[in-house]
């Protein structure tokens, strides 16, 4: 009982980082979350839908890391408009915040009535 106890003060004290955590959309298979460098405090999701020759939706999720080119939102929008298409990113701050495109509260709503309506 003491040794919980002594555990749960050491675990009080001790600080959480202040990273933040955001989801991923990429080639890398069973890698869904992502957590962001200490200086980035940002998630992103870019969406780029080209309509010719071949009509296709492409998500990118992940950090808004502004010092790594490779995955900015200027690059990826570049690569987007080489291929024909247009690109939007979105940023927001907070943990898991570039998660879906069904916003939670419909989430809450629907849930309850189709749990109350099986009963």
């Amino acid at each position: 009982m003491w040794l919980a106890t002594i555990f749960l003060a050491l675990f009080a004290i001790i600080p959480e980082g202040d990273t933040t955590t955001c989801y991923v959309q990429n080639s890398i298979l069973n890698v869904l979350t992502q957590a962001c460098p200490a200086n980035v405090y940002q998630c992103m999701q870019f969406t780029c839908s080209v309509t010719s020759p071949k009509k296709f939706k492409q998500i990118t999720k992940g950090c808004n890391d502004l010092n790594n080119p490779v995955v900015s939102c200027t690059t990826i929008m570049n690569n987007c408009q080489a291929l024909g298409g247009v690109g939007r990113c979105y940023t927001c701050t907070g943990d898991y915040c570039n998660s879906s495109k069904i916003p939670i509260i419909f989430l809450s709503i629907i849930i309850p009535l189709f749990f109350f309506k099986t009963l």
